[in-house]
């Protein structure tokens, strides 16, 4: 490791951001250089090379078009970001980058030697292009300017000033590109409070459009187990449009989710092998809310909850405002469908509620012999915080 290296990844380590790294097809000389830096593990939160394109999808839980390119360097900056989130409570600002790289090898290359990288950080997304002279330089002398390269981007997104190892080391028949976007993660700016809500759909892709039309499975998914995925099943297959997973980032009686949180628990329905599905994040804690929020929906909810719906407590106490709040969801088209569960040694259903009369009509009952799945989150939610 050189002194200028060194210096290098030092001051990047000196920053304090939270870094995610994925290099594929070279530099994963500069994660090594980073991790010499003593107390790097402050800063480096994890570390990816992901060779094959089947590790790459893997980690970017989508299909790729191209191993190497710049649209996957990005792909791959956004999914380490993510992690980033997700692994992160101790940083106010994190990083995600993705590094793919085309280089010489122990056969002849077609097509060009190359490298695209891509950082991300929630607001601005930076991608740098490389095209080197396939005739000019050994492999080796190919790793170091993409090592170079990822240590420059890194210090150009983390705000290190006056940082340009690689730009001297472009040589004749080269050509470096960099572009920056300034862009916004949704998920950031519904933490914020400056948009309402926030879809992810099947594909992975985070937007700050309405969900499609379908029916809504609030929970806080802590964490998303067979029997939320059965019962998310069993109501798609019933022809009424898909189910929406809706998770409220802010909580009765509870602190709001932290964006670390938050990220962890999107993180489980765009996992590697999960189906796709469609996830909806607000800030609407109340059922009262989230039906002025998507009015004319049906909401998909255990007897417990309900139960807890019905309970006056869970208004203030009050059983008018309970009534006032049935009344406006009634009046909105919203619907409860209320599957059974087991209470002790006893199968709950919704004719075990107390219905007042003139509500019975807005939950729909789903009995023993159509669902039933006893696993409880709390119970496993231990070993899911250990993981």
């Amino acid at each position: 490791m050189s002194q200028t290296t060194q210096t290098a990844a030092k001051k990047i380590l000196d920053r304090g951001v939270g870094l995610v790294i994925s290099t594929s097809g070279g530099g994963a000389q500069a994660i090594s250089d980073l991790l010499r830096i003593p107390g790097a593990s402050r800063s480096i939160l994890s570390a990816f090379v992901p060779y094959s394109r089947a590790s790459q999808e893997e980690l970017v839980a989508q299909p790729i078009e191209k191993a190497c390119s710049a649209r996957t360097a990005q792909l791959l900056s956004q999914a380490t970001y993510r992690k980033a989130r997700q692994y992160s409570d101790d940083h106010s600002q994190v990083l995600g980058l993705g590094c793919t790289a085309a280089l010489r090898t122990n056969r002849e290359k077609k097509g060009e030697h190359r490298a695209h990288l891509a950082s991300w950080d929630g607001e601005v997304l930076r991608t740098w292009s490389l095209v080197f002279n396939k005739l000019a330089r050994t492999r080796d002398e190919e790793e170091d300017l993409v090592r170079f390269l990822i240590l420059d981007l890194l210090a150009s997104a983390c705000g290190v000033p006056d940082s340009d190892l690689s730009s001297p080391f472009v040589g004749a028949g080269e050509s470096l590109t960099k572009t920056q976007e300034n862009l916004t993660d949704p998920i950031l700016l519904l933490h914020r409070g400056e948009i309402a809500h926030v879809t992810l759909s099947p594909s992975g892709q985070l937007s700050d459009n309405a969900p499609p039309e379908g029916i809504l499975f609030p929970g806080s998914f802590h964490p998303l187990h067979t029997g939320h995925r059965e019962m998310a099943s069993l109501m798609s297959a019933s022809g009424r449009g898909p189910v929406i997973h809706e998770i409220s980032i802010q909580r009765v009686d509870k602190d709001p989710l932290s964006l670390s949180e938050i990220h962890r628990r999107v993180a489980q329905f765009a996992s590697p092998g999960s189906p796709g599905e469609w996830v909806v994040l607000t800030t609407t804690p109340t059922f009262l809310e989230k039906a002025r929020l998507f009015p004319r929906r049906a909401f998909l909810v255990g007897c417990d909850t309900a139960e807890r719906v019905l309970d006056p407590s869970y208004h203030g106490g009050s059983l008018a405002r309970r009534n006032q709040a049935l009344e406006e969801i009634l009046s909105l088209g919203g619907s409860f469908i209320v599957m059974g569960r087991t209470d002790g040694e006893r199968f709950q259903t919704v004719h075990d509620l107390d219905l007042p009369l003139q509500y019975s009509g807005m939950f729909i009952g789903v009995g023993r012999e159509i669902f039933q799945n006893d696993i409880s989150s709390s119970e496993i939610r231990g070993t899911w915080e250990q993981a």
